[in-house]
């Protein structure tokens, strides 16, 4: 028991602070098991009366409705937020000992929902696979109708598989010897190794694809285009001494470019608009780094802390009169920080992070550029999955659903735009027109993937970009 208590508390404060290790390391999810352990080795012992039975399975399957209709996207997982499905399994699981049967044990047991259990396992091994090759084949944006069909179709191998490899194993694996069951599972782990070594060997089998569907995804260009040598500052140790000085030669620097890969994807752009208009400026991005000091991110707190000490020696330097920051505002808000040892919602930290930089340096003028249109239809991979499923590749979505997302983030940033030394920029005009923004122009994808656009695109529209260096106050 003390050691599933500790396997809880231990998850409860790495879903916070180190949520990947949290959601896969064993010992976060140790008290899981643990709690079906108990109730299988008889640690706890039925309970007496019916109805004390009824209750308690009425409670579990209640527990586990609430986690299925209120959990979403951002609920912190597993920690806290793992226990009211944990234990409404657990207590199902409790009120059905010794045979007993309570109304919740008599509904689960009706034969459909008893056949959905028996091929469960192989309905989880099965669905997940024909999702990712629906959504290959149909595109990111096939709609509901189409993934549900996709689940109910997964039903069918997954009888299959069940009914032809689980039961037969479960029915002859008593025959066979220990000593076969070895060499049987050694000899299929071995034929995985090896094919999955050849599959990273050769990045995929890569030969299996048209030409033209491997130039669209030659990643080595889109890193090289994407990243180039001034982006990654934390990685590559890139000081505020020793930063890219980009934009018209001979001249010193007056502006900085600080942010994460939608700065870097940018850049290419943005500096030469600064060319155009005679000025030079230092690139300072990382990937996933938003300006927020001093809330910091939970899981890359040493990459925050690494460019947020650049960023404040950079702008103590006189000369840097104007600040340019590029980020990727939803994202941002969407995620979860850490202040004076306490976990803070992107909602707050955000808006408060943006303005006590801003306050910090009153003689700077910081300039924010608004996010760009995301779908996941747009990007280079949906274009080469088109061409591979010969589908129409038309990547947009509406204007309007935009409008709404960017207004949205004026709204939780609004403190921000409320400061004297704040300008906002757009050039969602050379995205969008009044019905749609758009993935791509005159048949060329102008997005690498559904948020970041290409080197390319923001070259050619540098004019547009060059909007970051006027001095326009844009009131919102």
């Amino acid at each position: 028991m003390a050691r599933q208590l500790l396997s809880f508390i231990l998850a409860a404060w790495a879903t916070y602070y180190k949520p990947v290790a949290a959601f896969y390391w064993l010992p976060t999810r140790a008290w899981e098991l643990m709690l079906g352990a108990l109730l299988a080795l008889g640690v706890v012992k039925p309970a007496r009366r019916q109805w004390a039975a009824e209750c308690a399975a009425a409670i579990g399957i209640a527990l586990i409705l609430f986690a299925a209709l209120s959990y979403g996207k951002t609920t912190p997982f597993p920690g806290l937020s793992a226990l009211p499905p944990t234990l409404g399994a657990a207590l199902i699981l409790y009120t059905g000992q010794e045979g007993r049967m309570t109304l919740v044990g008599r509904l689960l047991g009706l034969w459909p929902l008893h056949f959905v259990g028996l091929i469960s396992y192989s309905l989880y091994l099965w669905h997940w696979p024909l999702i990712v090759f629906g959504k290959f084949y149909f595109g990111e944006e096939a709609g509901s109708v189409v993934m549900s069909s996709i689940v109910i179709a997964s039903f069918v191998p997954a009888a299959l598989s069940w009914r032809f490899i689980e039961q037969p194993f479960r029915v002859k694996r008593a025959s066979l010897a220990r000593g076969r069951i070895f060499v049987l599972s050694g000899s299929a782990i071995a034929v995985a190794v090896v094919c999955s070594m050849g599959i990273v060997e050769t990045a995929g089998f890569p030969a299996r694809f048209p030409a033209a569907v491997l130039s669209v995804l030659d990643r080595h260009q889109y890193e090289e285009a994407r990243y180039g040598e001034c982006h990654l500052a934390s990685e590559r140790h890139l000081t505020a001494r020793n930063l890219c000085l980009r934009g018209a030669e001979g001249q010193k620097a007056s502006f900085v470019l600080i942010g994460d890969s939608h700065a870097a994807a940018l850049a290419g752009g943005i500096f030469k608009a600064a060319r155009e208009v005679g000025l030079a400026g230092y690139q300072l991005s990382d990937s996933g780094w938003r300006p927020t000091f001093p809330y910091i991110r939970l899981s890359r707190d040493w990459q925050d802390r690494w460019m947020n000490d650049q960023l404040t020696e950079m702008l103590e330097n006189p000369a840097i009169s104007r600040v340019l920051i590029v980020v990727n505002w939803g994202s941002a808000i969407g995620q979860r920080y850490l202040a004076s040892g306490k976990v803070v919602e992107g909602t707050r930290a955000v808006p408060a992070g943006i303005v006590a930089l801003v306050q910090r340096y009153p003689q700077k003028h910081f300039i924010l550029l608004e996010d760009t249109p995301a779908a996941r239809s747009f990007g280079v991979r949906n274009l080469a999955y088109s061409m591979l499923f010969h589908r129409t590749f038309d990547p947009r979505i509406p204007a309007d659903d935009y409008r709404r997302e960017r207004d949205a983030l004026h709204e939780a940033l609004r403190p921000v735009s409320r400061q004297s030394n704040v300008s906002w920029v757009s050039i969602s005009d050379a995205l969008c027109d009044e019905r749609y923004c758009y993935g791509q122009r005159n048949g060329r994808t102008i997005y690498y993937d559904l948020d970041h656009l290409t080197t390319q695109f923001a070259e050619e529209h540098a004019s547009t970009l060059g909007r970051l260096f006027q001095n326009v106050k844009v009131a919102r």
